[in-house]
């Protein structure tokens, strides 16, 4: 818009005028709303780099036969851009979806494990986290399955951390199997030392999230 209206003969000066500064402001206000972290500048100025650059070419060739395929070129560009970022929100409602999963298996998962911990029966304690550790490997599937989405930045950091959480959480809960049924300082040792990675992991999850 900006280079069409700046090299068009078919605006006035007046005209020219008011135009730009109406997209100014439209402008101005979107890179502002970029600062609030919510939505990427980035997409912003290139967005106005290649609308510069196709008004540029729209405007030299207007009137002529030989602005079709400047015309038939953006349109293609515009429709690969559009089907990329109709891939990009599926990855993120799939992403989504998959969370949604996970809760339900966490959820289930934290219920069995606070029953776990009652129990005084070793054999009965000893399967109880068998279960837990079974179940919890649905959820350590589903980290790795959304591991592989192509997200944004801050999501995919947030996939590769939840990961490594996922992951050093079924330890524990082997470890924890293991000492239901042989409780020694060794055991006990090993899971202190996963449940202080786990609060690392955990600390950094929430910080991504915030």
């Amino acid at each position: 818009f900006y280079g069409w209206v700046t090299t068009s003969h078919l605006l006035s000066a007046a005209e020219k005028k008011a135009q730009l500064a109406s997209a100014g402001t439209f402008l101005a206000f979107n890179l502002i709303m970029g600062l609030s972290g919510r939505v990427d500048n980035a997409a912003h100025l290139g967005g106005l780099a290649a609308g510069l650059v196709i008004g540029l070419l729209v405007s030299k060739w207007h009137g002529t036969a030989r602005w079709r395929p400047v015309m038939v070129g953006s349109a293609v560009a515009l429709l690969l851009a559009a089907v990329l970022v109709a891939n990009s929100r599926s990855n993120v409602k799939a992403f989504q979806d998959k969370m949604n999963e996970f809760s339900v298996i966490e959820e289930s998962v934290l219920q069995q494990w606070a029953a776990a911990q009652t129990l005084e029966d070793k054999p009965s304690a000893a399967q109880a986290y068998k279960e837990i550790t079974a179940q919890w490997s649905g959820a350590i599937a589903i980290a790795r399955e959304v591991n592989g989405y192509e997200l944004p930045e801050n999501m995919h950091a947030f996939t590769v951390h939840l990961l490594d959480y996922c992951e050093t959480r079924g330890a524990l809960f082997g470890l924890l199997q293991q000492t239901a049924v042989n409780d020694t300082p060794q055991l006990r040792g090993a899971v202190d030392s996963v449940n202080f990675e786990l609060e690392k992991l955990n600390n950094q999850l929430e910080n991504l999230t915030k």
